[in-house]
């Protein structure tokens, strides 16, 4: 593949524990997520060669860690540098000082000023166009099972064929990144033409936690329906920052997004666990429940209806 001869791909990923209890697992998730994509090879070439770990840990908001992560991520990284506690790497395909190399690769960095969907992503994505990076994959841990080399392969030719953004049709998600509503649960973004249109825009902010004008919008979850007997959902009108980037890259370069089915079996999204994990569940829920909601409002903001989107898809990529 022609593009991985000539430029440079990272991949962010994005955390927080509001639980010291949750610390290690979702740290594990995360290292294991980091590992796999730096194992990730397509015709020889390795896909990746910078992955940013990014802590959420802005008291002003809702979503903040509770001050363990980083260090307990750093802790496991240099660990993992010993080859008995290599737990996530694949030893038939690599050597000890080939894994310690892809360790190096590894940046974790604490955000103590930013909210986790815009802060986040405009820190992470600016640390990588530092270090030449020309494209950046933006990942949840939870979907790193559809983080395969004819997925990440397929997003790659995207580019290649024109897309400034190409995502994955996560199966909950499918219907509307189908339409051209990428989202950042498994994205690639060209940098350079993110970087034009104004990054990720600070309006989609989630609001901090003495806002007093939050707008809330109301969803439904089937999920929460059958598991309560209710399925309203609310959440407020933040997030789904991809929206906004999407919109000016079309009205600037023209059909440029490029939804990809994903192949392959056993492909799932890993959920926060509703028992361990009650209220990062709850949120899980109230945020599916009311994307189509939240996208909506924020095309309307720039000017559009939910069928702008669909044709700035490439011709190519069109269901």
């Amino acid at each position: 593949m022609k593009l991985l001869k000539q430029k440079r791909v990272g991949l962010i990923i994005r955390t927080f524990n509001t639980k010291l209890e949750l610390v290690a697992d979702r740290a594990k998730r995360v290292l294991e997520t980091a590992a796999k994509a730096l194992e990730l090879k397509i015709d020889g070439d390795s896909v990746f060669s910078r992955v940013d770990i990014i802590v959420a840990a802005d008291p002003q908001y809702a979503d903040c860690d509770c001050g363990t992560t980083r260090d307990n991520l750093i802790e496991m990284i240099t660990d993992m540098k010993h080859e008995e506690h290599q737990w996530a790497f694949d030893h038939d395909s690599a050597s000890n000082a080939e894994v310690i190399n892809r360790l190096n690769a590894i940046h974790v960095s604490e955000v103590k000023r930013g909210d986790i969907f815009v802060g986040l992503l405009n820190f992470g994505i600016m640390k990588q166009v530092r270090d030449r990076i020309d494209y950046s994959v933006i990942i949840s841990s939870g979907v790193n099972s559809y983080m395969t080399p004819e997925n990440v392969g397929a997003m790659l030719t995207a580019i290649e064929d024109g897309a400034l953004v190409a995502g994955i049709a996560i199966d909950e998600l499918s219907e509307l990144t189908m339409r051209g509503r990428i989202a950042n649960t498994f994205a690639m973004w060209d940098n350079q033409a993110l970087g034009q249109v104004g990054l990720f825009d600070y309006r989609a902010a989630k609001p901090r936690k003495d806002d007093k004008q939050t707008l809330y919008l109301q969803g439904w979850s089937e999920e929460l329906e059958r598991d309560k007997g209710n399925g309203e959902v609310y959440y407020h009108r933040a997030g789904v920052e991809e929206i906004t980037p999407l919109v000016r890259l079309g009205r600037t370069f023209g059909p440029c997004i490029a939804p990809i089915v994903p192949i392959g079996e056993g492909l799932q999204w890993t959920a926060p666990d509703p028992i361990k994990d009650p209220e990062g569940y709850s949120r899980h829920l109230k945020k599916l429940g009311t994307k189509a909601a939240r996208q909506e409002a924020w095309m309307y903001e720039e000017g559009v209806d939910e069928t702008f989107l669909e044709g700035m898809v490439l011709p190519k990529y069109r269901k």
